[in-house]
């Protein structure tokens, strides 16, 4: 008699349990299933607002080995979850939380144009700033 064995996610390493907002982070995925030579299909849902993910490829050499890159351009706490599913639809879930910090927007130039004082009537004056925000859904406000 022949047992079906669920393949099993024995690695699926991120860098850390933390991250940073919009950083590039390579997880290592490694699946492995008892049956050689099958077909493995992994979905990932990242349940921060980006797209889910599938990766399908053949048993190779005892497993199925992916560097899966992922961002998150949100910071906030995610719990993502990861299945594993062979040719006959058995599957092993996973489950990771993951915590994204936020980065604040760093200010680049402060160019002033000064006014000389005691002009009358007044004069302008204009300022321009630059920053950049690794944030891409961030919103700002900038007070003069």
């Amino acid at each position: 008699m022949k047992i079906d064995i669920a393949p099993v996610i024995i690695r699926f390493d991120p860098p850390t349990s933390t991250t940073k907002q919009n950083d590039l982070n390579l997880y290592e995925l490694v699946v492995i299933d008892f049956e050689a030579n099958d077909v493995i299909e992994v979905g990932i849902s990242w349940n921060d607002g980006t797209a889910f993910e599938t990766a399908v490829g053949q048993i190779d050499n005892d497993a199925f080995v992916r560097n899966v890159p992922h961002r998150t351009p949100k910071p906030g706490i995610y719990n993502h979850t990861i299945v594993a599913k062979d040719s006959k639809g058995l599957e092993f879930v996973y489950h990771f939380a993951m915590e994204v910090e936020n980065v604040p927007p760093t200010i680049g130039n402060i160019t002033n144009i000064k006014a000389k004082e005691n002009i009358d009537p007044p004069v302008d004056i204009s300022t321009s700033i630059s920053f950049t925000d690794p944030g891409p859904l961030d919103s700002h406000k900038i007070v003069i």
